[in-house]
């Protein structure tokens, strides 16, 4: 095998990674767990697990951000999904009640302030974030989105048109 030193350790360094995802699946979600007495069956469990391997991943690294972003899914799945809160719903707010144990008052509020102020579009200011608005980037979005809905429709009538011509010369012949 001939290969440079720099590929080798490259391909060992994915290698690592994929043993890795596998080995958290496997602590978190335990998706070893194949119980099933027939193959199809503990398939479809598998595929589940893996679906919510996935999830888990897709909360943690899109959705999350700063102290939370590195946790592992084990430890996600301890301290989010599994600890208990109560909801208080009132006319204009929600409130957790959560055990302090489970995560911090401030971790959560800051992490839900961040995604509420950063993250989330509201509908109420044309679908940008609060703070598109508040620095005045709502205006520049808008054009970029209204460019590239037009741009959008235009390469869908030119593929319409071109199955509609298609389906005609199908249909002459």
């Amino acid at each position: 095998m001939s290969a440079k030193a720099e590929g080798v350790v490259h391909f060992y360094n994915r290698r690592g990674i994929a043993e890795q995802w596998i080995k958290e699946g496997k602590y978190a979600l335990n998706w070893t767990r194949l119980s099933c007495k027939h193959f199809l069956s503990n398939q479809v469990r598998l595929g589940l697990f893996v679906l919510a391997y996935n999830l888990g991943n897709f909360l943690r690294r899109l959705v999350l951000s700063g102290k939370i972003k590195h946790w592992s899914l084990r430890t996600l799945l301890v301290k989010l999904i599994k600890i208990g809160a109560k909801v208080l719903r009132h006319n204009r707010y929600v409130i957790f009640q959560m055990a302090e144990v489970a995560i911090s008052k401030e971790i959560f509020a800051g992490e839900w302030v961040d995604y509420y102020n950063n993250h989330r579009y509201h509908e109420a200011i044309d679908n940008v974030t609060p703070a598109d608005k508040y620095f005045g980037r709502d205006q520049q979005i808008l054009k970029k989105r209204k460019k590239i809905k037009n741009h959008t429709i235009r390469e869908r009538r030119k593929i319409n048109r071109m199955i509609m011509l298609e389906n005609l010369s199908n249909d002459i012949h």
